[in-house]
């Protein structure tokens, strides 16, 4: 008995699966999973497309880099303070949290690009 209902199981499984039930099933899943994640890492896919679309490009030089002892995926995240260098306005300085590669971690000195919104110098990110 407990065969036929695993051949059954098998059997209507593949089935499903050669209707792409599955794949469809794990794709809206992974796409859900991957917006979770972003959000919870800190990452806003559209707020970040619309500081670079609206948003002020300026250089920045990073001043300092402090480890907060968070990870995500063995990478750590960051705050980092950047000297922001806007054309034709006044240096601001700016602390920016955010994940970077374990293998890339920025260093004091390093230049950046930033978009920043100016009405609210607070919201920026490194490009």
């Amino acid at each position: 008995m407990k065969k036929m209902y695993l051949i059954f199981l098998v059997l209507t499984l593949l089935g499903f699966n050669s209707c792409g039930f599955f794949e469809k099933k794990i794709d809206n899943m992974t796409k859900d999973i991957k917006e979770k994640v972003l959000k919870e890492v800190g990452v806003d896919k559209e707020k970040r497309e619309q500081l670079i679309k609206t948003g002020k490009e300026a250089k920045g030089v990073i001043q300092k880099v402090e480890d907060t002892q968070e990870t995500f995926n063995q990478n750590p995240k960051i705050k980092m303070t950047v000297k922001v260098k806007p054309e034709n306005e006044e240096e601001f300085d700016a602390v920016i949290l955010m994940y970077v590669s374990r293998v890339s971690i920025p260093r004091v000195g390093d230049k950046v690009k930033v978009y920043y919104d100016p009405n609210n110098k607070t919201d920026i990110i490194v490009y």
